[in-house]
């Protein structure tokens, strides 16, 4: 049987700031991403939080955008 596995690829995770919210937060903001990257799924959101796949340039502002309405600023890579 054959598998298949995404690159991780760091530049693009943004666990670091997902790192960062506050608990009560974390629902509103992923429901804020999903909207944004247009994904329904949470597989699908945990592979973009990871870094798997390639954000646009408008993803990746939009992100940084929902983030900011959370008082953060430091959103790429892993957690620190």
């Amino acid at each position: 049987m054959k598998t298949t596995t995404q690159k991780i690829n760091k530049g693009h995770s943004f666990r670091r700031g997902w790192g960062q919210l506050r608990v009560k937060d974390t629902r509103r903001c992923r429901e804020q991403l999903m909207a944004a990257f247009g994904i329904t799924t949470l597989p699908s959101f945990t592979n973009r939080r990871m870094g798997r796949g390639r954000l646009t340039v408008e993803q990746k502002e939009e992100v940084q955008r929902i983030f900011l309405q959370y008082g953060i600023y430091d959103v790429w890579g892993d957690e620190e």
